[in-house]
């Protein structure tokens, strides 16, 4: 795959503009476990994932992680508060599998979206399920036991549960990974497939 069908994939509104746009993205290989954000780096870069998955998360003062959400193929990341506002963020953002990203400057994907009106449709839209996406996620710790997000989960996106290891599956849901393990057991008795 090249440059140009990675980048379409995720955003088919720059195919029409790739001559123009094309030397503002570069390509990367990332190892597993691969720091591409610290908390207190203020996001300048914009990452499409074209294999792989990403985890954006925080760490508590405790020393403990809280994974906000992961980043599979054809999804872009950055830290959203560093790269609007353009200060220190509390976000950290690495690699879980050997990983391949393709890159731009945020500074220039808000050039790209200034100038070409589809992309701003693209931002609106992009913008719009982030929002949906942790609103879905506030209210289900308000709402749901820790057994229905990861019930939740397994019916929504059973990939993510194939593909993420199971530590990083519970602090997503806010729990211990022993929890976790207790959970997954009791479903497994309720529903032995």
């Amino acid at each position: 795959m090249d440059l140009k069908e990675r980048v379409t994939a995720a955003i088919p509104e720059l195919r029409d503009y790739w001559p123009e746009i094309k030397n503002l993205f570069s390509f990367r290989r990332i190892p597993e476990k691969t720091t591409l954000l610290e908390e207190g780096d203020v996001s300048k870069y914009l990452y499409i994932v074209s294999k792989g998955c990403l985890r954006l998360f925080v760490i508590k003062e405790d020393g403990r992680e809280v994974t906000a959400q992961f980043f599979f193929e054809n999804q872009m990341v950055a830290s959203m508060e560093s790269a609007f506002t353009g200060k220190p963020g509390r976000m950290y953002l690495e690699s879980i599998e050997e990983s391949e990203v393709v890159v731009i400057r945020i500074n220039d994907f808000r050039k790209i979206s200034e100038r070409f009106s589809e992309m701003n449709k693209f931002m609106v839209n992009f913008l719009q399920q982030r929002l949906l996406y942790y609103t879905d996620l506030y209210t289900s710790f308000i709402l749901n036991t820790p057994e229905e997000r990861y019930e939740k989960l397994l019916k929504d996106n059973p990939e993510m549960i194939e593909r993420v290891p199971h530590h990083y599956i519970a602090s997503y849901l806010g729990i211990t990974a022993v929890s976790l393990s207790r959970i997954r057991s009791r479903i497994a008795k309720k529903d032995p497939r």
